[in-house]
Parts: structure tokens; C-alpha cells; sequence
């Protein structure tokens, strides 16, 4: 079932009013947009109050990928997500060892690449780039 028509069918019930097809896309594609607008003004006033983050792990991994979600019958769009996980010591499970990450955070965006660049760093670029000012300062010991 479709978010709109989930939406349609909870209004009805708690309401006992109906509302239309095209109106609960509109107002649940209003919603969505509202809210991405907040997090990118969270993420831009991140940007400028930026100051260097406290050194981070010694290692992190951060992992990209995409998905395809369907936005409107043949319509489709490539949503962008990216985690973020210091990697933890090795387990060993079955006889083998198995590598782990901790303290996980994600992002995702339906955006361009370009896009999903310069927001993704708004959240999560003290993580990207504590890590590696880390790594710097031990190397140059």
C-alpha cells in the first residue's frame, strides 16, 4: 500500500472524513519536503558554525550506496545513503574471524550526487574528517 493511501485510510478512521487521492499526495509530499527544508537548514547552519571536531577513532568506514524507489507510477529515483561506523575489533564466530564496525550513524537523501556531497558532510563531516586528522597526527609522531 502506497504511504498516501496508508495516510487516507488512518485520516478516515481517526476522522471519519474522506479526503482524495491527489490531496493526501499533496499534503504528504508538503510534509516530506518540510522536513527535508529543516534538515537542510540544520545542516547549513552546521556548515557555518563548523569548528574541528575532537579526534575520532583510529579507523571508519563509510560506506555509499543508492536505491532506486518509485516516487509515481514509472517514475523513478535514486535515493542516496550513507553510514558512517568506527571499526571495532574482530570477533570470531564459526572459527572465523569477523569483522565489526560500532557506533553507526546514516544519512539518506533523494538527491543528485553534487547534492548529497555537500549536505552529507553538514551531518556527519566531523566523523569524515576526525578520522583522518587522527590518523595524520599519529603518523607524524
Amino acid at each position: 500500500m502506497p504511504a498516501w493511501a496508508k495516510a487516507t485510510t488512518e485520516l478516515a478512521w481517526f476522522t471519519g472524513g474522506t479526503v482524495g487521492r491527489e490531496t493526501t499526495r499533496r499534503i504528504t509530499e508538503a510534509a516530506g519536503a518540510a522536513a527535508v527544508q529543516a534538515q537542510t537548514a540544520e545542516v547549513e547552519r552546521s556548515v557555518r558554525a563548523y569548528s574541528p571536531a575532537p579526534l575520532g577513532p583510529e579507523q571508519r568506514v563509510f560506506p555509499v550506496a543508492g536505491a532506486c524507489i518509485p516516487r509515481h507510477p514509472g517514475d523513478w529515483a535514486e535515493v542516496r545513503t550513507l553510514a558512517v561506523g568506527a571499526v571495532a575489533p574482530p570477533i570470531e564466530m564459526g572459527g572465523e574471524l569477523v569483522a565489526r564496525t560500532r557506533d553507526r550513524s546514516y544519512f539518506s537523501r533523494l538527491a543528485d550526487s553534487a547534492t548529497f556531497g555537500d549536505m552529507a558532510p553538514g551531518e556527519w563531516g566531523q566523523s569524515l574528517y576526525s578520522g583522518g586528522q587522527k590518523q595524520r597526527e599519529r603518523r607524524n609522531r
